[in-house]
């Protein structure tokens, strides 16, 4: 089994099956789990059986945690839940019309006003 350090890797950020939920995936089992209990049937493809069989092989020490990082970003582009990648979380903010159906789907928001974000929506 692979070191917990060489499971972990550069942010990569997923919208999730509740459209507009977000989630950060930083790490091999983090992004397994995303693969086998959250992916979109839809998504299913060639490059989702590629990211997964990466994954697995990456938490058995036969893969490192940079391929496995790459197969689940090729995999997110394809099956259409690729958000970004790069440093730091993301900060979560409303972007649909009030009151709509799902005016409480959430988007990026600049890291800088991450802590007058929370303050003033309750979070």
């Amino acid at each position: 089994m692979a070191t917990p350090t060489a499971l972990t890797f550069a942010l990569v950020v997923v919208e999730t099956a509740p459209v507009g939920r977000l989630r950060d995936i930083h790490s091999v089992p983090a992004a397994a789990e995303m693969l086998l209990f959250q992916w979109p049937y839809e998504g299913r493809g060639a490059a989702y059986r590629t990211a997964l069989r990466s994954c697995l092989a990456a938490l058995e020490g036969k893969s490192t945690g940079a391929t496995a990082r790459d197969t689940f970003i090729a995999a997110a582009q394809e099956s259409g839940v690729f958000i970004r990648e790069g440093e730091g979380g993301p900060t979560l903010r409303s972007r649909a019309t009030p009151g709509t159906r799902h005016s409480r789907r959430r988007v990026l928001a600049p890291p800088a006003r991450a802590s007058r974000i929370a303050r003033t929506s309750g979070a």
